[in-house]
């Protein structure tokens, strides 16, 4: 399950995924469009399920909300949107900021980008501010 919560007109969704573009640098490198099921871009909606679905985030999530008592929920917010979606041009990925949603903040949990075109999900190494590849950073490995 996600959250997405309204403040003044803008997501959770948008807010707890609002600073990514920054500090991502996009990832059209690691497009691969053969990858792609639909023929046409993700959706928010496609691309939040991407990361919904994650092992990761499904054991986060449950976790916040049990450690909590139901009073805390994980939300996704939007950083960056892909050209065409709103996002600049050249840009091919979703970017979010993922965190829990307390009554008087939002503490972020992880950054993850999803690429529009191929699904690929990426994961922001917090230490050096890079994006590494889902299976990269199961492993553990840094960005180089």
């Amino acid at each position: 399950m996600r959250t997405t919560v309204q403040w003044g007109g803008v997501t959770a969704a948008a807010l707890a995924l609002m600073s990514l573009a920054a500090v991502a640098g996009g990832c059209s490198p690691m497009s691969t469009p053969s990858e792609s099921t639909t023929g046409r871009p993700l959706t928010e909606s496609e691309a939040m399920d991407r990361i919904a679905a994650l092992p990761e985030y499904e054991r986060w999530a449950e976790a916040v909300r049990t450690n909590s008592g139901g009073k805390v929920h994980p939300v996704f917010l939007v950083e960056e949107r892909p050209a065409g979606n709103g996002g600049p041009e050249g840009s091919s990925c979703w970017e979010f900021r993922l965190g829990e949603s307390h009554e008087d903040r939002l503490v972020t949990w992880q950054y993850m980008v999803v690429d529009a075109r191929s699904g690929k999900v990426s994961v922001m190494d917090l230490v050096d501010g890079q994006y590494v590849p889902l299976d990269q950073w199961r492993r553990g490995e840094r960005a180089k």
